[in-house]
This record gives C-alpha cells, sequence and structure tokens, in this order.
C-alpha cells in the first residue's frame, strides 16, 4: 500500500475533530440539532484551515444512515462513500478548472434529478472566487432556489472578489488560522501516534513557520520525518531544512543589536547565510522576535500573548524586561523597513548587513512623553524663578532669577544624552536683565566691536584744511552713525555756516541725494549711493566709484557734474566744486560708501537679532531639556516687514 501524507491520514472525520474552527463547527452542529441546515454555504478563510475538510464533514452528516447529524458514523455506506471519494452524488468541481458558463450549463441540468445513492447531492465548488461574471450570472438562480434534494458548498480563499449577488444567497463561514498552541498540541499528538521524538522548539519553529496553516504545519512535519530518519527531531535540524533562523540565532542577533554590538550581529548572520538560511527569513525572524518582546513590555509580561514553549516565553520575559521600550522600538523600525527593502533588491546580503549595522550605530532616544514630561516641569520651575543651569558665577553675568547662568560666556554644560557617556557642547545662555554683554561673551560683544569700526573710520576735514579728519564714532540706537547738532539742522534742510565745511559730511551727502531723488536723477542716486566721500572742503567735494564702473560713468557726466553742484551750491550758499576720482586708490581706507555703510548696519541688525534668539530663555530651555546644538537660524520675514 502506498504511503498517505500526514494530512490525509489524519484529516478529521467529525466536526468535533475541526481544529481551531469552534466558531463554525458549533454553529453547524446547531443547525442539525435544529433542523436548519441551509441550501448553500460559503466557507471562506485562508489555506489549509479546514474548508474542504468541512465540506465533505457536512456532506457526510447530510447523507449518514444516522442522520441528518452533527456527527456522521463514519462506518456506514454513505460516509465511506464519500470519505475515500467513491460517492456519484458528491461532486467537487475546482473552480478554476470549470471556470465557464458551460460547466455551470452542465450543472444546472444535472441538479434537476434525483440522487443515484445518497440522501442529498453536495456540490462543493472549490475556488469558487475564479468563475467568470457569465458563470456567476447562471449560477444566481439555482443557488437562491435548489430543488430540496441539492446542497451547495462554496470554498474560497478570497471572498472579496465574489459578486455580491453570490454572497447575498449563501451563509457564510469565515474560517480562520488555527492558534499556535492549538496546532502545536495537534502536531504533538500526531508525533506520539507516529512514534517520533522531537524537541518542542523544533515543533514551535514548524508551527511558527506554518503560519496557522494546519496542512502546511503537515507538510512540513512530514518533510522533518524524513529527514530525522530515526533520530529525534532538532530545532537546528528544522531550521537547517526549512533554511529558517532558529530562536537562538535570532536570540543572539537581537541582543547583539541591541547591546550595538555590530561585529557579533554580522558574525552570526554569515554563519546563518553559509548553512542556507535567507537573509529575508533572518530579517523577518528578528521582527517577529521584536514584536513578542514589544507585546510583553506593553502588557506587563503577559506570555501567552506570545507564540513559543515555556522555556521561550521565560527567555523572551527576562530579555523584554532587560532592554528599554525606546530601544525595542528601534529595533522594530528599522528591521520591518529592512523587509521591505530586502524584497526590491538583488543583492539582499548586502541590505541586510547594512541594516544591522545602521541598527546596532543607532543610539537610544528617550521617549517623546518623557521628554515631553520633563519641558512641562522646566517650564513650571522657569515660572516659578527657580529654574538655573548651574556652572557660571551670577555676579559677573548680570542675569536674573529665572535666565540660565553663564559659564564663561558660553553658557551651561547641557546634560549628556541617555547611552552616549560623553559631554554635550555648551549652550549660551540668555541675554543679561541688564541689557549689557556678559563679561567674556565674545557672542555678546561681536556686535559692538563690528559697529565700532564702521563709525570710526568716517573722516571729516578739519575747518581750514584740505585734509580729511576723523568723524566721530558714536552710533545710535538703530545702528546708524550719530549726528551733531549742526549736522542734523543741514540734514533737516539749513545750510552749513558759511566758509566752514560740515561736520558730518556723510549727513550733507545724504541730503544732496535726497535732492537728487526729489528732482527724478534715480540713475544718478543710484551711482552717488555707490561713492566713496574721499574730501570734503570748502570749496570742493571729491568722491572715488570703481574704476571702469557705470555709476562711475554716469557720475562723471558733464550735466550730472553740473546738476550735483548746483544741490551743493544751493545748500552751502557758495559755488562748490564737484569731481569724481576713478577707482579707490585716493579715498581713505575708512571710506565707505552709503550702500557698504547700510550694509554693515544691516549684517549687525541681523546679528543682533540671531544673538536675542539663541540667548532667549524659551530657546535656553528647549536646549537644556532635548541636549539639543542649534544648527542654523532662519529669519522669517513677514508681511509686516
Amino acid at each position: 500500500m502506498s504511503y498517505l501524507v500526514l494530512a490525509r491520514k489524519y484529516r478529521p472525520q467529525t466536526f468535533s475533530q475541526v481544529v481551531g474552527q469552534e466558531h463554525v463547527t458549533r454553529t453547524l452542529a446547531n443547525a442539525f440539532a435544529q433542523d436548519r441546515v441551509h441550501h448553500a454555504f460559503l466557507f471562506c478563510g485562508p489555506r489549509g484551515v479546514g474548508k474542504t475538510t468541512a465540506a465533505r464533514i457536512l456532506g457526510k452528516a447530510l447523507n449518514c444512515a444516522r442522520g441528518p447529524t452533527a456527527d456522521p458514523c463514519g462506518e456506514c455506506e454513505s460516509c465511506t462513500a464519500i470519505a475515500n471519494g467513491s460517492a456519484v452524488d458528491y461532486y467537487e468541481m475546482d473552480g478554476a478548472s470549470n471556470r465557464g458558463i458551460d460547466a455551470i450549463r452542465e450543472l444546472r441540468e444535472a441538479v434537476r434529478y434525483q440522487p443515484a445513492q445518497l440522501r442529498k447531492k453536495v456540490y462543493v465548488i472549490d475556488e469558487v472566487h475564479m468563475l467568470t461574471t457569465e458563470a456567476f450570472n447562471a449560477l444566481l438562480k439555482t443557488l437562491e432556489e435548489p430543488p430540496p434534494h441539492v446542497t451547495f458548498v462554496l470554498a474560497t480563499t478570497e471572498p472579496h472578489k465574489l459578486p455580491n449577488t453570490i454572497l447575498s444567497r449563501c451563509q457564510r463561514y469565515d474560517f480562520k488560522l488555527v492558534p499556535a498552541a492549538k496546532l502545536t498540541a495537534f502536531l504533538e499528538d500526531i508525533f506520539r501516534k507516529e512514534g517520533i521524538d522531537f524537541e518542542r522548539a523544533a515543533l514551535a519553529l514548524i508551527v511558527r513557520e506554518s503560519g496557522g496553516s494546519v496542512r502546511d504545519a503537515l507538510s512540513l512535519a512530514d518533510q522533518m520525518i524524513s529527514f530525522a530518519g530515526d533520530e529525534p527531531i532538532a530545532e537546528a535540524r528544522v531550521a537547517e531544512v526549512l533554511g529558517v533562523a532558529d530562536r537562538a540565532l535570532t536570540r543572539s542577533l537581537v541582543t547583539a543589536l541591541a547591546a550595538g554590538d555590530a561585529k557579533t550581529a554580522l558574525e552570526a548572520v554569515d554563519a546563518a547565510v553559509a548553512r542556507g538560511v535567507d537573509e529575508v527569513q533572518i530579517a523577518r525572524a528578528i521582527v517577529r522576535y521584536v514584536r513578542d518582546l514589544a507585546v510583553l513590555q506593553a502588557s506587563g509580561g503577559a506570555v501567552e500573548l506570545v507564540e513559543g514553549s515555556d522555556e521561550e516565553r521565560a527567555e523572551l520575559a527576562s530579555q523584554a524586561a532587560a532592554l528599554d521600550r525606546p530601544r525595542v522600538r528601534q529595533l522594530y523600525e528599522r528591521m520591518l523597513r529592512a523587509c521591505d527593502e530586502l524584497a526590491g533588491t538583488r543583492m539582499p546580503r548586502l541590505a541586510l548587513d547594512l541594516a544591522l549595522i545602521d541598527v546596532a550605530a543607532t543610539e537610544p532616544v528617550l521617549p517623546l512623553g518623557d521628554l515631553l514630561d520633563r519641558l512641562e516641569e522646566l517650564e513650571r520651575r522657569l515660572g516659578r524663578g527657580s529654574f538655573r543651569v548651574t556652572g557660571g558665577s551670577a555676579a559677573g553675568q548680570g542675569g536674573g532669577a529665572g535666565e540660565p547662568a553663564r559659564d564663561g560666556g558660553r553658557g551651561a554644560a547641557r546634560p549628556a544624552r541617555p547611552g552616549t557617556g560623553g559631554a554635550v557642547r555648551e549652550a549660551a545662555g540668555p541675554a543679561a536683565a541688564s541689557g549689557s554683554p556678559a563679561a567674556g561673551d565674545p557672542r555678546a560683544a561681536e556686535p559692538h566691536a563690528r559697529s565700532a569700526p564702521a563709525d570710526s573710520r568716517r573722516r571729516a576735514p578739519v575747518p581750514g584744511d584740505g585734509a580729511p579728519v576723523p568723524a566721530p564714532a558714536a552710533s545710535d540706537a538703530r545702528g546708524a552713525p550719530a549726528r551733531p547738532a549742526s549736522a542734523s539742522a543741514g540734514a533737516a534742510g539749513g545750510p552749513a555756516p558759511r566758509g566752514t565745511p560740515p561736520a558730518d559730511p556723510l549727513a550733507e551727502w545724504e541730503a544732496v541725494i535726497a535732492e537728487l531723488e526729489a528732482a527724478r536723477a534715480m540713475t544718478l542716486v543710484a551711482a552717488a549711493q555707490q561713492a566713496r566721500i574721499v574730501s570734503w572742503t570748502e570749496d570742493a567735494v571729491t568722491v572715488a566709484l570703481p574704476e571702469g564702473s557705470m555709476e562711475a560713468a554716469i557720475a562723471q557726466e558733464r550735466a550730472n557734474v553740473s546738476l550735483i553742484e548746483t544741490v551743493l551750491g544751493k545748500r552751502f550758499g557758495r559755488r562748490v566744486r564737484f569731481r569724481v576720482v576713478a577707482g579707490a586708490a585716493d579715498a581713505p581706507v575708512q571710506a565707505k560708501s552709503l550702500v557698504e555703510i547700510d550694509r554693515e548696519r544691516a549684517e549687525r541688525e541681523r546679528a543682533e537679532r540671531e544673538r536675542e534668539a539663541r540667548e532667549h530663555p524659551l530657546t535656553q530651555l528647549v536646549l537644556h531639556t532635548f541636549g539639543a546644538e542649534i544648527a542654523h537660524i532662519k529669519e522669517i520675514k513677514t508681511d509686516g516687514g
């Protein structure tokens, strides 16, 4: 006699023997007990979970000599004929092979005749979703009102492909994947009946690889029995034959990755691949293992929520308690992404190795909730005026309550990031309450250091002398040069005293440009703004413009020179000559044009705003709380300027 595979040898013969589908078998048994058996059933669910088996049991229950009954005897002629496939009134059709309208027409003709052997005709159409639209339409009427001696059983793994008109005419039963615990117990019982020694870890690996399918589990068990021969079935042998990662390999990989040990993880992967383990299987095994860790951490150690033997669950619980939850989440997210990458690459080993290196090198992170709690606590302390970052003396800083203390102008040291073991750069503290820069703070003094040379380099003529002299270096609050009273009067429209040069040539030059702008000489205005004042005497003004530039050419035109001399004459009440020199060779180093001064002023203002943003208490609070550093400051301009 030929060998009968385990899936056929141990096929359930009654509803009570079906594994893991109690919700289906109980409903059908009650239907028989109450004589409320439907004429059309739809069995849907994954492969290998008992749909066809349940259809055969249903056929025997309808035709058993003791029935109809939910517990067919399995011994009468009808039961044995259906079990061995010789019953002429029990039809199993493959929807993929008989999917056309012609096959359905033949079925419609056959259902009209009475059964030849059994009490009822039973038509089982497997993979019914493969039927064509025309075939479905031809079946509708017969399915809705079949003869009293006919029962239909439709089976499919894809019920969403069935027309609603079919679904509404059937009583639907959804089969589910068998839980690991029930499938393991089912395999243990079969192995004991077959007299085979095994390790529980080996059974757990078979069950895990079957994915909840009873038929797949029995097929894998058949394969392992043939491989092991007279030896016990061990987990390592199962992993070797199936080309998957066993629990020991997965545990060692997760332990190494959690500790940041990329070398150990890569060596373990190299050994596993050498013995035939697929890279995708390794990544999936890590994801499943990390999922179990996350479930145990979230459920407080509820081991019944994870699959595996008692020893494996105990090891998982111990490891879950030792690892941080953020680290477990990092492992899961990165390895889950690695599974997607492996599915679409031609170099799986490269993708897996880089994923392992990446996850091992990733620093642990604090949970966002913990960081927010810390931030709220620091905000409360800041509101009470009790927040202070130690590391500097408050005496020489001008800081008040509620501001982080300075440390040598650089700010207090931030706490080291968790898990890094190293110090983090120091953050700058906020501005002192008095408004003056902190002692020794190079950034606080930087705007003042830049503004002083810009003003001190201006030069004005000494009364009665043709040589240029320095102008005052003071600046107003906007960063513009401060002007004496006489210059302010001149800028407002009043001429300088006759026979003396202006005290602030730059202010007078701005007034001249304003009058040129009022005269609509806009090209000349643009050129004058680029000019540097070389000298300003009682009867002559000399400016410098870049040699060969368009501005120099415009300013040297006779009409423009005459226009500027006219404006100067009106302001000073005498004839003042205007001269343009090409190039800056004759110009003092200190001389700057209005455009350059405005540019420097804008730069000082921007630096001051950046300094204020860096030293703002809220900025310091965020830097201190998150251990962060300012990488870049971007100024956002609003509609109002």
